[in-house]
This record gives structure tokens, sequence and C-alpha cells, in this order.
């Protein structure tokens, strides 16, 4: 149950379309007021079997949009901002505490931090990307 409570997910099962596993991903959603409800998965899956072309399209997700961070200025805000808290220990322990801290991270660097799943680190990344901090790093 730690590895469940520290973000991990299994992999999409083969050949398992990717809306299909979003929203199962979606039903495992830490915070259990951002999982769909019951009525929210039987509208989706009835929209899959009324248009199952639809099965191969991403589904609208809030976490591949960047979360506006512009006022964030901790480490322990951002994670909260983009709902990846549970990782706080691994950036505290490694005494990443403000923004400025993150800029230039790279992906190896939270493989280090044992952040494992390739999504989460993407997800980071990108954010990490609109930060303030890093964009002005890069003028």
């Amino acid at each position: 149950m730690e590895r469940v409570d520290d973000g991990f997910r299994l992999p999409s099962p083969m050949n398992c379309p990717q809306a299909v596993h979003e929203l199962m991903l979606k039903c495992w959603d830490k915070d259990r007021r951002l999982r769909p409800s019951f009525q929210d998965i039987l509208v989706t899956i009835g929209q899959w079997i009324e248009s199952p072309e639809v099965l191969h399209q991403p589904m609208p997700s809030r976490s591949n949009q960047v979360p506006d961070t512009r006022s964030t200025t901790s480490v322990k805000e951002w994670l909260n901002e983009i709902k990846m808290s549970s990782y706080m220990p691994h950036f505290a322990a490694a005494g990443y505490e403000q923004l400025t801290d993150l800029a230039g991270l790279l992906d190896n660097d939270l493989k280090d931090l044992g952040i494992s799943l390739v999504g989460h680190r993407n997800k980071m990344l990108r954010t990490i990307r609109s930060l303030p901090i890093t964009q002005e790093n890069n003028v």
C-alpha cells in the first residue's frame, strides 16, 4: 500500500486503449475527491460504446495541462499545485526547498530522487519549465 500511497500505478495493460488506462488512473487518484463518480464512469463507458473511435483519443485531463504556478514560492507549494505532494519527502531529503533549487533539474535528477514513474517525472519537468525561475535563467 505504501507504494500506491507514493503514487505508484501499474502501467497500461497490453493493447489497452489510452483512454481506458487514463480512466483507470483517474479512479486511483490519491485524492478521492478528484476521482470520477460512478455516474461519470458510466457516462464515459457509454460514450465509448456509442463511438468506439474515441477510445484511441486521449481523454481531456487536467494532468496534461500545465498548472498555473506563477504565485508558487516554494517546492512544497509547487508539489501541492501539481498534485504531487507525496513526493515532498524526496525533495526535502535532497535539500530542495526553494523554486530556484529546481532550475536545471533533469529527468535523471528526478530518478535519483526516487521518482520512478515516468509520467510523474514528465509532469514535474513540464511544470518546472513553466516556472518563472527557469524562464529567467533561459533569457
